[in-house]
């Protein structure tokens, strides 16, 4: 039972993650190799609290997909790991604390 929790927590923390995309940001990045883009300019991003979703080369301009099959297998969006792993964690921490303030006041 103890592990039913557990998976259910990290699902919800996995769930709400997903949700952050409805976060729209702007981040700087630069793209070598094109002409737009070779110093540095503002791409649509999305996420929260890190954007792991970024605007793609191949996306249209200014569109970030919220689509898992466009993330994980078509690539018209860059999927930032590294943010993903940081804004889970952050949105499990969360959701333990939620549970936790729960715990505490429904004994």
């Amino acid at each position: 039972m103890k592990k039913f929790k557990l998976i259910l927590q990290m699902l919800v923390a996995l769930l709400l993650t997903y949700l952050s995309l409805l976060v729209p940001t702007q981040v700087q990045i630069s793209r070598p190799g094109t002409m737009d883009c070779e110093q540095g300019c503002q791409v649509a991003a999305a996420g929260f609290p890190m954007p792991y979703v970024v605007d793609g080369i191949i996306s249209p301009v200014g569109s970030v997909s919220m689509n898992p099959f466009n993330l994980l297998f078509i690539h018209l969006d860059e999927f930032v790991l590294t943010n993903f792993i940081i804004s889970y964690i952050f949105w499990l921490a969360l959701t333990l604390i939620a549970l936790k303030l729960y715990r505490i006041q429904h004994p």
